[in-house]
């Protein structure tokens, strides 16, 4: 039976992959500076992105920067809880987690 396996895992390998479907399709311009991690808010259907100055926010029916959310300093990732409207975000400064409201900030 392993060598089955084996020769079932090979014969995969060996296949061809399917093409890339993905691509750019809009770039948005944010304030300079530097990011880490992107998430989507399901709530408020927006991309929040953890900055090194913030957590800001884009519109993602309109693609516009909606807002910086929270002010604080080198931020590696935020997002919110899905159906609600807490954040939360990492920080290298506290070197922990802090919690916000996704709302107000």
């Amino acid at each position: 039976m392993t060598k089955l396996y084996a020769l079932a895992a090979t014969a995969l390998a060996l296949l061809p992959l399917p093409a890339a479907t993905m691509s750019v399709t809009q770039r948005i311009a944010l304030a300079d500076g530097g990011w880490d991690y992107a998430s989507f808010d399901t709530t408020g259907n927006r991309v929040v992105i953890a900055r090194t100055d913030g957590v800001a926010t884009i519109d993602a029916d309109t693609g516009t920067v909606v807002s910086q959310l929270v002010a604080a300093g080198r931020l590696h990732a935020a997002f919110v809880i899905p159906g609600t409207t807490i954040g939360v975000l990492t920080s290298s400064t506290s070197g922990g987690a802090m919690v916000f409201d996704a709302t107000t900030g």
